[in-house]
Order: C-alpha cells, then structure tokens, then sequence
C-alpha cells in the first residue's frame, strides 16, 4: 500500500463521518420547516424561512458531495494500482 492509497482511505473515511454529519443536519432543517408547516408556505419571502431553504439546499448539496466523493476516491485508487 502507498501513501496515495493511505491518504486516499483517510479522506474517504473523513468524507464518510461529515456524510453522518450532513445527514443529521439536513433531517433538522427538514424538521424545522416541517414545523413551520402552511406558515413556511404563507411566509416564504420572509428572511428566516428563507435561510432556512437555503440551508437545505446547502445541506443537500453538501450530502450529495460527501455521497459522491467515495466513488471518486476509490476510481482513484483503482487509477493508482493500474499507474495511470
């Protein structure tokens, strides 16, 4: 194993615990608009709600990348074993 391959499993490791991370911060936001119900609807101009759709989109976004980023170390990896 190479330091590539080391510092390749380390971020995938990293990138796996923020994916937690994400994860719960996105299903708060989720509750937190939910609670809101028909008054997120009726208030959508209004500036905390929409800080909080824009935390959800940043939330969603932000899982999506750490889903993502596993897939592209290990392409990577594969890229490093076959030295190219």
């Amino acid at each position: 194993m190479t330091v590539d391959d080391l510092v390749a499993i380390a971020y995938v490791l990293n990138t796996t615990l923020r994916s937690a991370h994400h994860e719960e911060q996105l299903q708060g936001a989720y509750a937190e608009l939910s609670e809101l119900g028909d008054l997120a609807v009726q208030e959508a101009d209004a500036p905390p709600v929409q800080r909080l759709q824009w935390h959800i989109q940043d939330g969603e976004q932000a899982l999506n990348q750490s889903e993502v980023a596993p897939a592209l170390t290990e392409h990577r990896l594969d890229n490093l074993r076959e030295g190219t």
